[in-house]
C-alpha cells in the first residue's frame, strides 16, 4: 500500500528500494511491524534520504496524526535531508497532502506537517532537541554510525506512547 501510494504522489522506486521497503514495512500477523528497529548500510549517494523519506511520507499520508523524527548527529546534516524532503513536499502531486506554505523552515525547527495532523520534525541529536517529544511513531536515526548511548537515552523514551513504533 505504502509503495502503491508512494507512486500516485510521485514518488518512484529502483528495484532495490521497493524490495528492501518491502522489508521495513513488513508485519505480523497481529497487525505490527515485524521489525521495531531496522538498520541499513548503504553506499553514498545511492538514494538512501529519497527512499526513507518516501516511506515517511506514506505513512504520514496512511495514518493521520503520525510524528515522525528524522534526527543525525551534526545540525548540517539534518539540514541537508530537510531540504531534500522539501523538495518532494513541494512536488504538485503532494498539494492534497501538504501544503507547502506551512513548511516550517527556520534553522533547528523545521517541519513538513501533513493536512491530516502527521509531521516530519527534523532535529540534531546532540543537541538534546527531542527531549520531550511524545509519541513519536518513526525515529529515523541518520549517521548511525556516530548514534552515542547519551542520544539514544535521550531518543528511546519518545516512543513509548506510539502505537505501532519503528525505529
Amino acid at each position: 500500500m505504502a509503495c502503491f501510494l508512494c507512486n500516485a504522489v510521485g514518488i518512484g522506486f529502483d528495484p532495490w528500494q521497493a524490495d528492501l521497503n518491502t522489508a521495513i514495512l513488513a508485519k505480523r500477523s497481529n497487525g505490527l511491524y515485524a521489525a521495531d528497529v531496522v538498520g541499513i548500510s548503504i553506499c553514498r549517494q545511492a538514494g538512501k534520504t529519497y527512499d526513507v523519506g518516501g516511506l515517511l511520507f506514506a505513512d504520514c499520508i496512511i495514518n493521520p496524526g503520525t510524528l515522525a523524527v528524522w534526527t543525525a548527529h551534526h545540525f548540517t546534516v539534518t539540514r541537508e535531508s530537510f531540504m531534500a524532503l522539501k523538495v518532494m513536499a513541494e512536488m504538485p502531486q503532494m498539494r492534497a497532502h501538504i501544503d507547502p506554505d506551512a513548511i516550517t523552515t527556520g534553522a533547528g525547527n523545521e517541519c513538513i506537517p501533513f493536512r491530516n495532523g502527521s509531521r516530519i520534525l527534523f532535529k540534531a541529536r546532540e543537541s538534546g532537541a527531542v527531549r520531550g517529544v511524545a509519541k513519536v511513531r518513526r525515529l529515523i536515526l541518520d549517521e548511525g554510525q556516530i548514534l552515542s548511548e547519551r542520544a539514544m537515552a535521550d531518543l528511546a523514551p519518545t516512543m513509548n506512547q506510539a502505537t505501532n513504533p519503528q525505529i
